[in-house]
């Protein structure tokens, strides 16, 4: 059934599989590592509000670790400050298919779904929310922002849109 040649190789490869993956393993660790020191770095361009460049070093950090959910997460809320909920929500999905139980990035989602006015969304990541935390500071503030998109939708159309709301009551919040 095997020739000489195809025997010589089987038992060659059963010798030399187990050790293939170390050099992948190897460029894994080092590719986590890049991704999470670039990731440092686009926190802090976030902390200074700098979203346009930290949007830019997310991109390199997913680049060189297609699995960092904390990247992905980060770059939704950017997107987000950016005012592309759209993306914002899509980049969380992704984060929160990698780590569901992030909290960060199921309020992040929670905030983008109020950007776009949906108050569904928004409700459902609140509850997963709730689910992971309890009665924690991000559900507060997750509440105030849904609450305020259903007075929005009470009011008469020439109201102040929600988007604007929504930034006085962060703003409100950061005092």
């Amino acid at each position: 059934m095997f020739h000489k040649p195809q025997i010589f190789i089987l038992i060659l490869g059963l010798f030399i599989s187990p050790l293939a993956p170390l050099p992948a393993l190897a460029a894994t660790l080092v590719n986590e590592r890049l991704s999470n020191v670039i990731l440092a770095s686009a926190r802090s361009m976030v902390d200074d509000e700098k979203f346009n460049e930290a949007d830019e070093l997310l991109t390199q950090a997913l680049l060189a670790d297609p699995a960092n959910a904390p990247a992905f997460a980060l770059k939704g809320f950017v997107q987000s400050q950016l005012d592309n909920p759209d993306e914002a929500l899509r980049l969380m999905d992704i984060a929160l298919s990698i780590e569901p139980d992030n909290l960060q990035a199921v309020f992040w989602a929670g905030q983008a779904a109020t950007k776009l006015e949906n108050l569904e969304e928004a409700e459902k990541r609140l509850a997963r929310l709730k689910t992971l935390c309890g009665e924690c500071e991000q559900v507060s503030l997750l509440l105030a922002d849904i609450d305020v998109l259903k007075a929005q939708e009470t009011m008469p159309k020439e109201a102040k849109p929600v988007s604007e709301k929504l930034e006085e009551n962060r703003e409100s919040e950061k005092e």
